[in-house]
């Protein structure tokens, strides 16, 4: 019997023809659609989960990218930094670039986090609907550690260069702008809280920008489960210890830092 197969050139010869068309596809996706960036070559969205990233996904009309690729849209948004970091590797020589980020109060985050992996069923044998309130409540924190996320900014620093640690929030203008002259790139910190805000502050550097909002957890089939959860369940003192020392607290106020314990605590108030 013949044994069939295919000859190594013939191989190539497909992979490069099919590498050509993952480059078309990927730089065309946003050839009209995308908004006008405000002088920006290329934007990324670099992105803690639950922090609104869908909403400023959709408001820039950015192309979600989970894995690496030969090259890439120029409006991105990215969750993983070995994505990010190959992203910022391709960009073309004298780019001007904007990298987005946004950060949330890390006790609300984690329990919206929380959710979001039960509705993508992350959890198996732990499923919305199901579970009673106090199930969810003795699991959450078991799959949540209070550190999540406390290390993106160092990355964001990799990333970009620019270590918005060393610079000071505006709280007044919402917003957090850096620049790293070297490269030539941007980084843009906003605040899930200032939401309302976002379109006045977009606007000043994506002119055309429209705030979309998308993948808001109180118009979620479990809205009701969630406000449950939430109502019900309290970090324990040495969770909100580690939540303390996060440097996402560089960007709120010691009043606002308070103001989201105390409300953990007493959520009456």
């Amino acid at each position: 019997m013949t044994t069939l197969s295919t000859p190594w050139y013939m191989l190539c010869l497909v992979l490069s023809v099919a590498q050509c068309l993952e480059a078309l596809h990927t730089s065309s996706i946003h050839t009209d659609a995308h908004v006008h960036n405000g002088g920006y070559d290329h934007i990324m969205l670099f992105a803690m989960a639950k922090v609104g990233s869908e909403t400023m996904k959709a408001s820039l009309n950015a192309t979600y990218v989970p894995g690496t690729l030969i090259s890439y849209p120029p409006i991105v948004k990215v969750h993983y930094a070995k994505v990010a970091n190959d992203y910022m590797q391709k960009l073309p020589p004298g780019s001007n670039t904007l990298v987005i980020s946004i950060v949330r109060n890390p006790i609300d985050q984690q329990k919206s986090l929380f959710f979001q992996l039960l509705e993508d069923g992350f959890y198996p044998g732990l499923k919305l609907g199901q579970a009673s309130v106090a199930q969810l409540v003795e699991e959450f924190p078991k799959r949540i550690g209070p550190s999540a996320f406390s290390d993106h900014w160092k990355t964001l620093a990799e990333l970009t260069g620019v270590d918005v640690m060393e610079q000071q929030f505006d709280f007044d203008g919402h917003q957090l702008l850096a620049h790293n002259a070297a490269t030539n790139v941007s980084v843009l910190v906003l605040r899930l809280e200032d939401i309302g805000y976002w379109q006045e502050i977009m606007k000043q550097h994506v002119p055309n920008f429209v705030l979309r909002t998308q993948n808001v957890g109180s118009q979620k089939g479990y809205a009701d489960q969630y406000e449950a959860f939430k109502k019900s369940y309290r970090f324990p003192p040495d969770a909100l210890r580690t939540i303390r020392s996060h440097k996402h607290n560089h960007f709120y106020t010691t009043e606002e830092r308070n103001r989201f314990e105390t409300l953990e605590r007493h959520p009456a108030q």
